[in-house]
């Protein structure tokens, strides 16, 4: 299906007009008429988790925003078995899909879809692959160790290893199975 275009937005505080993240540092003003509502709640153990996404249309043609169809407010409520435990936080989004297509539990199913394939990519890459231990900071190297990092993940997976640790193992021991991957004939 068309998934349209995404984009997180930071919250400028209460009552604040949000800000675009990636660079684009446009004000977006958070529309004034009553949005279109939809809940969701979660039990994990002790952990109850309730997200209310709240959707509108009202910025739609929005001229400093080409594209933009729908503005969102994820609102996301955490209570543990522990006294106080109750935390409240807000993400702000933007997209292309209109939502007078699709309801509010798509776009919450399409957020929550998104950030487990992110939070999915960065623990592999943080845990398994030691990310946030690498000492190289300066230059490039980040960015070109990140893309190489990425690359193995890739290609693990599409060789079928699901449990990236156990393939990163298999193949530190077998490197002339590591190098058949790259495409590097045994001699």
């Amino acid at each position: 299906g068309d998934h349209g275009t995404w984009r997180r937005v930071s919250s400028g505080g209460e009552g604040k007009p949000a800000q675009a993240a990636g660079g684009n540092r446009r004000r977006i003003p958070f529309p004034s008429r009553p949005l279109f509502v939809h809940e969701d709640v979660d039990k994990h153990g002790s952990r109850i988790e309730k997200r209310t996404i709240q959707t509108s249309g009202e910025l739609a043609g929005w001229k400093q925003w080409p594209g933009l169809k729908t503005v969102c407010r994820v609102q996301r409520e955490v209570w543990n078995r522990t006294p106080k435990s109750h935390t409240v936080e807000s993400a702000y989004l933007i997209s292309s899909l209109d939502h007078k297509v699709y309801k509010p539990e798509i776009f919450l199913r399409l957020n929550r879809g998104h950030w487990g394939i992110e939070n999915r990519l960065h623990y592999v890459r943080d845990v398994t692959m030691g990310e946030d231990a690498c000492r190289v900071r300066k230059g490039s190297a980040p960015q070109v160790l990140a893309g190489i990092r990425n690359s193995v993940l890739n290609l693990l997976r599409l060789h079928g290893w699901q449990n990236i640790a156990a393939a990163l193992r298999h193949h530190s021991v077998k490197v002339h199975k590591a190098l058949k991957l790259v495409g590097i004939p045994e001699n």
